[in-house]
């Protein structure tokens, strides 16, 4: 995935930095950054997180990026953690398999340094 979107025009980080792309889960024109789209199939692609963090911090060792593309915000100010938590609410994770799924999600991006922005009441567990 990361080979593909950097042999695009688009510098790569802009990718995972700036809301651009359409999640399916939400209407009304809201725009995210792509790493907001592995919440929409968090069983598929619950390693894509490891994955780009292992890519800024190992390989570009630039965890400062990682920071930033974890808490990108969508244009309806949405971190990845917060938009885990929408689609929660909304029921899109009703089984067991998914829910695990998403609480692999939502403990990786809570020990590498992702906030929640909009779901105010939601912190990440310290340890």
């Amino acid at each position: 995935m990361i080979r593909k979107i950097a042999n695009t025009p688009h510098p790569i980080d802009e990718y995972f930095r700036v809301a651009g792309c359409r999640p399916k889960k939400i209407g009304g024109g809201v725009k995210s950054p792509v790493l907001h789209l592995v919440a929409e199939a968090p069983c598929s692609r619950v390693e894509y997180p490891e994955i780009i963090y292992r890519y800024y911090t190992v390989k570009r060792e630039a965890p400062n990026i990682w920071l930033e593309v974890v808490n990108a915000k969508s244009t309806i100010d949405d971190t990845f953690l917060d938009y885990i938590d929408r689609l929660d609410r909304d029921g899109n994770y009703n089984t067991p398999d998914v829910r695990e799924c998403r609480n692999r999600l939502i403990s990786f991006a809570c020990k590498t340094g992702g906030v929640y922005s909009t779901a105010k009441n939601k912190r990440c567990l310290a340890g």
